[in-house]
């Protein structure tokens, strides 16, 4: 029962959010699935949620302490039983007709496929539904992206998994996509499968918290590009000249600074200016992870 699928959701501290995911994955118009949870050390009662739960179709494990995303999905993949395997971020709200929508695609296409889900960036956490699709809200265009994603258990297995060393935040899907593309799968947009992923609003509360992530981006980056030296990752990670370049155009050579830019995101956010604070923010932002990236290629190949 419930084994064509499995939905393999990480969580850490995540818990209000992930009573939403899996609300609307009691929504399904599919029977034939499984929830796997993976709860990677939370301190929010998410595992006191889990247990009252009470709901055949999941099961989950709590880990004792954080290990990261490609841990707990590792772990989620040991405990999954059916053939095709779909991730989903536990701060996905997803349509009824999601899983019903990846088994679709891979009885049509074959074991040989993964099929991306459409993943819709929503800033309306009353109403994430009513967000439209569009070129600014797409955030599914990634060759294995495991916001929402699906793909044959074999085939990840044959891979190896989640490379255990990409502990923190950033490239450990797309690094496992390089894989499964070496094994010959191929990639297809499956647009019936919509996703919407809660995004907060931008708040320079945050500053310190995106800075801190922007750093660990990098030191993932260094790892993808120790361990796949192509160009490909190099372009994807930013590994150029070019790039460092770039950022000092458009920092106008440093005469745009970081007091500059926060005192014009105080004052986006004080007038409501939400997305285009968000827009700046990470416009710079990505200054941070170059900055970091420079300085772990002086240190040499990293575990992140």
């Amino acid at each position: 029962m419930f084994k064509h699928a499995t939905v393999l959701i990480p969580t850490y501290n995540s818990l209000a959010r992930l009573e939403r995911c899996l609300a609307a994955l009691r929504e399904q118009n599919c029977p034939d699935f499984e929830i796997v949870v993976v709860d990677d050390g939370s301190q929010d009662g998410t595992a006191d949620y889990l247990t009252a739960l009470n709901w055949q179709r999941l099961k989950w494990q709590h880990l004792s302490e954080n290990q990261g995303r490609s841990a707990a999905r590792n772990q989620a993949i040991a405990l999954a039983e059916a053939p095709l395997l779909i991730f989903l971020d536990s701060d996905m709200i997803v349509c009824p007709d999601f899983v019903a929508a990846h088994l679709h695609f891979h009885r049509h296409h074959g074991a040989g496929w993964i099929g991306q889900g459409r993943v819709i960036i929503s800033h309306d956490d009353a109403n994430p539904t009513l967000t439209p699709f569009s070129p600014w809200t797409d955030a599914s265009r990634a060759f294995f992206a495991t916001g929402n994603v699906s793909v044959a258990k074999a085939a990840v297995e044959k891979a190896g998994g989640f490379d255990l060393a990409f502990r923190h935040y950033g490239w450990e899907d797309l690094e496992l996509g390089l894989r499964l593309r070496q094994q010959g799968l191929k990639s297809r947009p499956v647009p019936a499968a919509v996703g919407y992923h809660l995004e907060p609003p931008f708040d320079l509360a945050d500053w310190p918290v995106l800075i801190a992530k922007e750093q660990a981006r990098a030191r993932g980056a260094w790892h993808f590009f120790n361990k796949h030296p192509c160009l490909e990752v190099r372009l994807m990670t930013q590994l150029t000249p070019l790039h460092p370049w770039l950022d000092s155009l458009l920092r106008l050579g440093g005469r745009v600074n970081e007091a500059g830019v926060l005192n014009a995101l105080q004052n986006m956010q004080r007038r409501g200016q939400a997305k285009m604070a968000l827009a700046l923010a990470r416009a710079y932002l990505n200054h941070y992870y170059l900055a970091e990236l420079a300085l772990v290629q002086q240190k040499g190949p990293l575990v992140v």
